[in-house]
């Protein structure tokens, strides 16, 4: 790989965008990174083998670049990104995100302000520059859950997140899509600490029709279930009664209900006789689980969008359900840990 040297001023935070063919979004992106004000920080990009313009793009803004002669995996690009840093805190952002002025100035007053904290990690804006239903919902929806979570969490979202670079030590991830989510959860279990900073919102740029909308929902919970098990989520959800990672409790019962009521809506129509009682009981419960974010939709976007939802909810409960059942049934093929799995980071995206 090839390196062009970063500035000899030592930086606060090291800035680190991963990128494989997003030469529609890095200057963006990288404007946004240079509107920010009151810090001292490095930009490195990292282009993980890009077949288009992203490393020329990029070039007009990084300090340093790196390129990986071929795409091996977002998480091998950031851990390439992490190895050329010199802050002490290093910050990861997509390369379809815009941070805003201050992002990187919180963090580094957080930091300053909670020393016991070894990682931050924020969240989406409600606002999105995509008109259209799937992107709206799917943005509304983060902002939502991420809004409801704790002062302290137990993933990393990987639009925006920054670590101490003395608490890098990530040998061991196994999955390829929810990478962060893993990041989280395995410095949590060696007793580190990961602060969710509200203020710390981000603009994502990435547009959802409905087939990418329900292959992101069914492949982030197929790597949620190998995740859940490989750290005993069972154990944590009755301990903190929370969920697990990003999924409440609420979300999660919510995503077991869907399946039981399509079930029930399936057998209903080919054995008339089942009494349909039961599953209008689980549908209202589902229902009762979900009021608020539907209301929430409502104050947002309007009652025709928070009809829509309601059913757009359903069907993203049932397929992320159908996602986890079919991540534990992998573990059968290829158990946590084993040559395949971690083989499957490094394949190309393309």
């Amino acid at each position: 790989m090839d390196a062009l040297p970063a500035c000899n001023m030592k930086p606060e935070l090291s800035v680190i965008v991963a990128a494989f063919n997003c030469e529609k979004t890095i200057m963006a992106c990288l404007e946004a990174i240079l509107q920010s004000k009151s810090v001292v920080y490095e930009l490195i990009v990292v282009d993980d083998g890009s077949h288009d313009n992203t490393c020329q793009r990029a070039g007009k803004y990084a300090d340093t670049i790196v390129r990986h002669p071929r795409n091996i995996g977002r998480f091998e690009a950031r851990m390439t990104g992490m190895r050329h840093a010199e802050g002490a805190l290093v910050v990861n952002v997509d390369a379809d995100v815009l941070i805003r002025h201050d992002s990187l100035r919180l963090i580094r007053d957080y930091f300053k302000a909670h020393p016991e904290i070894n990682a931050v990690t924020g969240l989406l804006s409600k606002e999105h520059p995509h008109s259209d239903y799937f992107s709206q919902y799917k943005n509304l929806y983060m902002h939502y859950c991420f809004r409801r979570l704790p002062d302290q969490v137990s993933f990393l979202y990987g639009s925006i997140f920054a670590i101490r670079r003395d608490a890098i030590d990530f040998s061991g991830v196994s999955v390829r899509v929810a990478d962060d989510t893993e990041l989280g959860q395995m410095l949590v279990s060696r007793g580190k600490r990961i602060g969710m900073l509200k203020e710390l919102e981000v603009i994502h740029l990435k547009r959802f029709d409905f087939g990418s909308w329900l292959i992101n929902d069914f492949r982030i919970p197929h790597d949620w279930a190998r995740i859940f098990v490989k750290y005993q989520g069972w154990k944590k959800m009755g301990q903190s009664k929370r969920g697990f990672a990003h999924a409440s409790m609420g979300q999660i019962v919510s995503m077991i209900l869907a399946v039981l009521i399509f079930l029930g809506l399936v057998s209903t129509a080919i054995y008339p006789v089942c009494v349909p009682g039961l599953t209008g009981f689980l549908a209202f419960i589902w229902v009762m689980l979900n009021r608020d974010f539907l209301r929430y939709l409502r104050v947002e976007r309007g009652v025709t969008f928070a009809v829509a939802g309601l059913f757009v909810t359903f069907m993203d409960h049932l397929v992320m359900m159908v996602g986890v059942i079919t991540g534990v049934c992998s573990l059968i093929y290829a158990p946590i840990g084993s040559k395949t799995t971690r083989g499957a980071l490094y394949r190309d995206k393309t």
